[in-house]
């Protein structure tokens, strides 16, 4: 545990939490309206549609974390089959998309905070946020998985109760019958700017190198995550569409709030507020450690300078790649553009996924 390299110090609970809650992000909170101006009701069969899609992909991170468990993810993936060039360019597009994916995340929480405190100056908070997760990160691996599994502890509680409460309630005004005001195009649309909610489950694989019995603890955990994955978003995406019609949705800060107040009153909507900005911070925790490990495994091997190699005397991480990744991260949330920052995250993993 205390050697001179990363510290594998995450087990199959942890392990899943951290690919939960890496994919669980303020995405579902904040682009769930435009997707149903895009998809309509149909937007569950896009759910669905991505769910499948992550759940092959990740079948692939399963097989290949547990043959090959060294920190690096997808990027260590590509160096043992092919080398060079491909395995950099997989690497620096999964090192510059897990950044995005940071901004992302940080900038959907100071919307979501924005619910609550409209004045609230939505870069600044996005950029605070960054830095917070900067310092719980390079305090070790040990503090970062604690900090996840409590978070997501309480955010499946609050989730629980929406979607509960939601298939129970009489209060129903919109309709369940599968409509695409834009076709299939509409709805081929919407996956591709909805898959952003599915991406983070890969931080289990970026981790590998500090997890406990990898060779069975990674594919368990990437299973278990995709699934639970599917699950909620599916049954989210029902009790939306169950209480209000697609159209509502347009134009509002915070669909899953609004419609949670729609038939729990205030308190629902107080509810997914705190679920929405415990899950943004979850995701911002969890693509944290992501970028810092692919730029770590990015040194190792000579294609980033040597000091990304370099691991914290006392704590053991890589602090010098979680800095200069947050460094860019914070660039990245201080546009506060939350459409901008979803294309561009979808754009960097897609191309990472490709080589």
């Amino acid at each position: 545990m205390g050697g001179k390299g990363l510290r594998r110090e995450l087990g199959l609970f942890q392990a899943t939490m951290m690919g939960i809650g890496g994919a669980i992000s303020a995405g579902v909170f904040v682009t769930l309206g435009y997707a149903a101006t895009l998809a309509g009701t149909s937007l569950i069969i896009a759910m669905i549609l991505c769910g499948i899609i992550n759940l092959f992909t990740m079948l692939s991170y399963a097989e290949l974390g547990a043959a090959i468990p060294r920190t690096g993810g997808e990027y260590t993936f590509a160096k043992a089959s092919f080398g060079g060039f491909l395995s950099f360019a997989t690497g620096w597009f999964e090192w510059i998309s897990n950044m995005f994916y940071a901004s992302f995340s940080a900038v959907g929480f100071a919307y979501l905070i924005s619910y609550m405190i409209p004045t609230i100056n939505i870069p600044l908070t996005a950029i605070i946020t960054v830095v917070i997760f900067t310092a719980i990160n390079i305090k070790g691996v040990k503090e970062t998985g604690l900090t996840q599994t409590a978070l997501m502890i309480i955010l499946l509680s609050l989730l629980g109760i929406f979607v509960f409460w939601g298939f129970l309630t009489g209060q129903a005004a919109g309709t369940l019958e599968l409509k695409a005001p834009r076709g299939f195009l509409g709805v081929l649309r919407a996956s591709a700017f909805i898959f952003v909610v599915y991406l983070g489950g890969e931080a289990i694989a970026v981790a590998q190198a500090e997890i406990r019995s990898p060779e069975k603890t990674i594919p368990r955990a990437i299973l278990l995550s995709s699934l639970v994955l599917i699950f909620i978003y599916t049954t989210i995406a029902y009790v939306v569409f169950k209480i209000v019609p697609p159209e509502s949705l347009a134009g509002q800060a915070s669909p899953l709030a609004y419609v949670a107040e729609q038939f729990m009153g205030p308190v629902g909507a107080g509810i997914i507020t705190i679920a929405g900005i415990i899950a943004a911070l979850t995701s911002v925790n969890t693509s944290t450690m992501a970028h810092s490990r692919v730029a770590y495994a990015l040194a190792r091997d000579g294609y980033f300078p040597k000091g990304f190699f370099n691991l914290h005397g006392r704590f053991r991480t890589p602090f010098i790649a979680i800095l200069v990744g947050s460094v860019f991260t914070a660039a990245l949330a201080a546009t506060g553009i939350v459409n901008f920052v979803a294309y561009a995250t979808d754009f960097g993993f897609i191309i990472g996924f490709v080589f």
